[in-house]
């Protein structure tokens, strides 16, 4: 029986229905002890997150909205600081006042379109070489489910160019219980970089609303953000997209329910900066296989890509009274990485980086493991190379800490993690 974390919340802790978000996961291998099992949010082991009588980190916005449906029932809304670049509709409504207050503000507005859909959690970044090119990001809804909208602009700002990151395209299943239409329809969690060359470079999450097949991309733009390229999981040749372009880790679910039995990938951001001194190009198959570089297509600058691996396990006996058995609970949300030097066409295999410590507490596989995180962000100096990964961890007995992880190899080795602060609560 595989059940979302949700579900088991609802079930084992009533009072928390008002503040518990649906959690989906991925995998891990440890094996928990007979002891471990019992369900006693006291001892340490493979609790499903209860550890703190709280959920533990969520994962991100975007999947709140999966299943819903914008705009269904409007058929025009308020448009306030439209720069006017395209013909004004042909409205019926009486505009109100906010929107006359709101359009006579001098905000300037991304989004050159009309549809009645919301847009959140935005990323932008600022072309080194120009900085008048302004590439920016946000869950932009105008499509009918959460995707990943960019809006670019090469005049400071004052005027928007904003479109849709085409939709990842996806292999056949291998799993003879699925069905898919050969792309991933749902998108978010939008981070932007530029290089120092001035290639733009747009990191998401895509996956499918009916079931858990989904994954970690990035898109990449050569002008400025007006044009993006398409990551293509699979494929044995060039058509002419390369197999593998843009693809940072992807899971096929096992099978046809979104139900967090497979790997979640989550939160990701991104980074750019120098190697470090003595680290040379490496790249990659689309299997996360290292192979030699065509060296008229590595980067200026290395890429860094950070996420939150939701995991769940499978449990023989199920260690909540009453459930039946096996059942599958998330276990840990770990921090991993991955990294390219070709422009974002081939990527590393991803790696754990959260590292244990005694500051944590409650790990599912070691008594001292810091394996419940989220909302990891990564930094390059642009002086060593070096890469620093900040994130939130909610191993603790109370509030949550911020923790940090260093690596002066390029992503091969890290140290940590370094505490930082306690995250104190506002509530």
């Amino acid at each position: 029986m595989t059940l979302s974390f949700m579900t088991l919340l609802n079930r084992a802790r009533p009072a928390l229905m008002c503040v518990l978000a649906t959690l989906l996961v991925l995998g891990v291998g440890a094996t928990p002890s007979s002891q471990q099992m019992q369900f006693d949010p006291n001892i340490k082991g493979p609790l499903p997150r209860d550890f703190k009588n709280s959920p533990g980190p969520a994962l991100s916005g975007i999947y709140d909205f999966r299943n819903f449906n914008f705009g269904i029932g409007i058929t025009e809304c308020p448009q306030a600081r439209l720069a006017h670049i395209f013909p004004d509709p042909l409205d019926r409504r009486d505009i109100d006042d906010v929107e006359r207050l709101s359009d006579a503000g001098n905000d300037l507005r991304t989004n050159e379109e009309f549809s009645c859909a919301p847009q959140n959690e935005t990323s932008i970044a600022v072309n080194p070489t120009n900085t008048r090119n302004i590439v920016g990001g946000a869950n932009d809804y105008r499509v009918g489910t959460g995707s990943s909208g960019f809006y670019a602009s090469t005049d400071n700002g004052r005027r928007w160019f904003s479109g849709i990151i085409p939709f990842p395209s996806i292999p056949p299943p291998a799993n003879p219980a699925l069905t898919n239409q050969g792309f991933l329809v749902s998108g978010g969690d939008p981070a932007t970089v530029f290089d120092r060359a001035g290639v733009a470079y747009y990191a998401q999450i895509a996956f499918n609303r009916n079931d858990d097949t989904n994954g970690v991309f990035v898109a990449r733009s050569t002008n400025g953000g007006y044009t993006w390229t398409r990551a293509r999981v699979g494929g044995a040749a060039p058509n002419p997209r390369l197999p593998g372009d843009g693809v940072v880790v992807y899971q096929e679910d096992n099978n046809t329910l979104p139900d967090g039995s497979v790997p979640i990938h989550d939160k990701e951001y991104i980074a750019a900066g120098p190697r470090p001194a003595g680290v040379s190009p490496q790249c990659f198959t689309p299997q996360h296989t290292p192979t030699a570089c065509v060296p008229e297509r590595v980067g200026v600058d290395r890429l860094y890509v950070t996420w939150t691996s939701f995991n769940p396990f499978t449990f023989p006996t199920c260690p909540i009274p009453g459930f039946p058995s096996p059942c599958t609970l998330i276990v840990s949300s770990t921090i991993q990485v991955s990294y390219s030097d070709d422009q974002a066409r081939s990527w590393s295999p991803r790696r754990t980086i959260n590292g244990s410590a005694s500051f944590c507490t409650f790990a599912f596989a070691s008594e001292t493991g810091c394996d419940d995180n989220q909302y990891s962000s990564p930094t390059v100096s642009p002086s060593t190379g070096h890469l620093y990964v900040a994130f939130e961890n909610f191993n603790t007995p109370d509030e949550n800490q911020y923790l940090v992880v260093r690596s002066k190899d390029g992503g091969q080795t890290f140290e940590g993690p370094f505490f930082v602060s306690v995250d104190f609560d506002v509530n």
